[in-house]
């Protein structure tokens, strides 16, 4: 998995990129600004662990839109950091305690 800058380049963004199969992929990379900034990350859960890493020690910014609740949903929900949550969220929430 490489980034040259090329027309076969990431692209802007921040994501997780998976090579291969999904259930069992051959590497596991963290891209951020269309840079690999880590790959043959040993498992998902530990790409998702480095990806919110980096979000807090880089300053950086979630995306806008859909990848943002998802960000918003893990961080809140799952990892307990804040409690201010969105409308949409604390509807799902709602769901998932009933």
């Amino acid at each position: 998995m490489q980034s040259n800058g090329d027309d076969d380049s990431y692209g802007a963004g921040q994501f997780i990129a998976l090579s291969g199969d999904r259930a069992t992929p051959d590497n596991i990379a963290i891209v951020i600004e269309g840079e690999i900034v880590m790959d043959n990350v040993e498992d998902f859960a530990t790409a998702v662990c480095f990806f919110f890493a980096m979000h807090y020690i880089l300053n950086l910014e979630y995306a806008n839109g859909t990848k943002s609740r998802m960000f918003e949903c893990i961080q809140k929900m799952f990892l307990k950091i804040g409690s201010n949550m969105s409308p949409k969220l604390m509807s799902l929430n709602k769901k998932l305690q009933s």
